[in-house]
């Protein structure tokens, strides 16, 4: 049985600077999140893309991530976010509890608006 991981960066949200993001939802339900990311990512001595697919990579039953990629240099680093180290199980915990209740689909709603 294969379990595949869509969206670890959901759509780039991760890497939005928390500070200018001005939607309502995104305020509401996203930024605390990144902010948290960020904070678990200097903790772990890595970047957010690092420990979203580290903790992706690593539960129990995936078999297998799906990002997305623009250029060929995104595919590098893609494949090279794959070497990153285990994070720690506190910091794993503590992702783990603060995502449990994310309302993915209204953040999905606002990042797939079409841009202005």
């Amino acid at each position: 049985q294969e379990v595949l991981a869509l969206l670890p960066f959901l759509q780039g949200l991760f890497f939005l600077e928390p500070d200018t993001i001005t939607d309502p939802i995104l305020l509401e339900h996203a930024v605390p999140k990144i902010k948290l990311l960020r904070e678990c990512a200097e903790r772990e001595n890595m970047s957010v893309a690092q420990l979203a697919i580290a903790y992706m990579r690593d539960i129990k039953g995936v078999t297998s991530l799906v990002l997305g990629a623009d250029t060929a240099e995104q595919v590098k680093m893609n494949a090279d976010y794959f070497n990153t180290k285990a994070i720690s199980e506190e910091t794993n915990s503590i992702i783990k509890k603060a995502f449990a209740d994310v309302d993915i689909p209204a953040i999905m709603t606002v990042l797939s608006r079409p841009k202005k």
